[in-house]
């Protein structure tokens, strides 16, 4: 008979110790909040001149949780080292299409729950020697920028990184439909 009595307490602390899990990860921050490079738009030329050229690209950051998150900060990071292609420098900003600013900075909002913003990535191509820069982008590579985030939900702060490639061939139609300035 203790046995029994040993056994079904046993069973009784494992199931009460299975239901105080399920609720905890009830109320454990989950953010799922991604950038949606899969989606992107092709690349556009904003602006040209002899040595600079602004491309620009689209697409959401989304937040497919039941809770809002605050975003900090939206940011981008060319991978272009000299040793593959020296012939151009380039830069990269990330803005709110809905709030566009020229200093690159990404004012922190809440992004609620089941929703997304619309996210523009600016990159900047400036020749790096004395040659025009479409002239520089004509034998461009492909070229990776990584993309971050942080976020924050409740008290979890996390960052965030996901990769875009844009592809000689892209880069070099986007510069094919330019006007000079």
């Amino acid at each position: 008979m203790i046995l029994l009595y040993i056994i079904v307490s046993i069973v009784v602390l494992i199931v009460a110790i299975i239901g105080l899990m399920w609720i905890y990860s009830k109320f454990v921050p989950k953010d799922d909040t991604n950038i949606q490079v899969e989606k992107r738009t092709p690349l556009v030329l904003e602006k040209i001149t002899e040595k600079e050229a602004l491309l620009s690209t689209e697409f959401v950051i989304e937040n497919p949780t039941r809770e809002e998150t605050i975003i900090m900060d939206v940011f981008a990071r060319p991978y272009l080292p000299q040793e593959q292609f020296d012939r151009v420098i380039v830069s990269a900003h990330i803005e709110r299409i809905s709030e566009r600013r020229n200093d690159s900075y990404f004012e922190a909002s809440v992004l609620q729950e089941h929703s997304n913003w619309p996210l523009i990535m600016t990159l900047k191509f400036t020749s790096r020697y004395d040659e025009s820069i479409t002239k520089a982008l004509a034998d461009m590579v492909d070229m990776d920028v990584a993309l971050y985030f942080d976020g924050i939900l409740r008290k979890y702060v996390h960052t965030r990184k996901t990769f875009t490639t844009f592809t000689r061939e892209e880069i070099k139609k986007a510069v094919g439909g330019a006007k000079n300035e």
